[in-house]
């Protein structure tokens, strides 16, 4: 099997970028990274299509140190990648997966601060704890990126149902499909594969809603996943609900109106799933699968509903969202599901080191929380 191969474009001595691309690509038989010093633009664009890379990894900051011919180049690695994904929406590079990596504080001195350069990437990495800490999910994420690429590229012309097709579903496969899901794809109008990918990874695998992960999915199944020596096989009672589509093979995730359709069916269901506690989804989990080894997971504090729907975006437990507040985030789609903070998260600001804040709607009713618990002495 022939490697999958990337381009690497970092100005950083080899001592410093070499042993993290090495680890990744020790973790996989997948995965070839060759790594290049940055050249003059033009140069560099025209060296990237004569290597054909099935993807790239650039470097946020390129203009720090000088190449091997004393020259330092005077431009970023956003200014490369928009001058890239120009060329493949003309058709003048063949489509490829971008990522961008750095060192986290130079994200958060420039890249962080422009938002309209987000969309010009497929994932983002931080050098200095991912590439080190999780290498192999890294190398894992890579390969499904250019396996998604081809996906897209095999599946985009613009016809009825080829969105569909895209992510994994024959056409018609769900009566529960949004058709506003995908809606501009259908438009005369051929989209280059770097949109689809966009679109799919931040529209649909990135956020909740039509696909959730594996957490929502333990949640929404009352199960204590981490303690629970059944999970694996409790997961394979939903393999018809699994997400097949563009980048599966990295980013897991089940169709949730497949779960929901799954629990219906069965005959001796003790009820609609969302009504049911998580000890009644447990049990009859258990009669499925002859076992005893699923846990129902608890509540995050006594007195909280243990209909779980979601997570708690600052404790990362389960939360049927009567206990929560809307957390923060980027305008959502009418099909996605909102994030939620459970109250004891709020008030405490559990995950505000990782900007998860309750939404400005909600602030009014915290307060009002605040409040009344500063009358019963809480």
């Amino acid at each position: 099997m022939m490697p999958i191969n990337y381009i690497c474009i970092d100005d950083e001595s080899s001592t410093d970028v070499d042993p993290l691309l090495k680890s990744v690509c020790e973790t996989t038989g997948e995965l070839k990274i060759d790594r290049h010093k940055p050249v003059e633009i033009g140069k560099q664009v025209d060296f990237i299509k004569s290597k054909d890379p099935d993807g790239l990894i650039l470097d946020l900051r390129l203009d720090q140190q000088k190449n091997e011919e004393g020259y330092k180049v005077p431009y970023h690695g956003l200014a490369l990648a928009q001058e890239l994904r120009t060329r493949m929406t003309e058709k003048r590079l063949n489509s490829f997966p971008i990522v961008l990596w750095s060192v986290d504080s130079k994200f958060k001195d420039s890249y962080d601060r422009d938002s309209t350069s987000h969309n010009l990437f497929d994932k983002i990495y931080v050098k200095d704890t991912e590439f080190t800490h999780e290498p192999a999910r890294v190398a894992s994420e890579l390969v499904a990126l250019v396996k998604g690429y081809l996906k897209i590229i095999k599946g985009q012309e613009p016809v009825k149902g080829h969105f569909q097709r895209i992510l994994g579903l024959a056409e018609g496969a769900s009566d529960t499909w949004d058709p506003r899901i995908g809606e501009k794809f259908l438009s005369q109008y051929k989209y280059p594969p770097h949109e689809y990918a966009r679109y799919i990874l931040r529209e649909l695998i990135e956020v909740q809603g039509p696909l959730i992960d594996e957490n929502v999915l333990a949640a929404r199944l009352g199960v204590e996943q981490e303690i629970s020596v059944d999970w694996g096989k409790c997961k394979l009672l939903f393999t018809g609900c699994y997400y097949k589509g563009a980048f599966c093979e990295a980013w897991p995730r089940w169709w949730a109106a497949e779960v929901d359709k799954w629990w219906t069916f069965q005959t001796k269901a003790p009820g609609p799933l969302r009504r049911l506690s998580a000890e009644e989804r447990v049990e009859f989990l258990k009669t499925k699968l002859k076992s005893k080894g699923l846990v129902a997971a608890k509540p995050i504090e006594e007195g909280y509903s243990t209909r779980f729907w979601t997570i708690c975006q600052g404790l990362e437990k389960p939360l049927d969202p009567i206990d929560g507040l809307r957390s923060s985030c980027a305008e959502l789609k009418a099909w996605q599901d909102p994030p939620f903070l459970s109250i004891k998260a709020a008030l405490e600001r559990i995950g505000r080191d990782r900007r998860v804040v309750v939404h400005p709607l909600e602030r009014e009713r915290l307060a009002e929380i605040k409040t009344e618990r500063r009358k019963h002495g809480e």
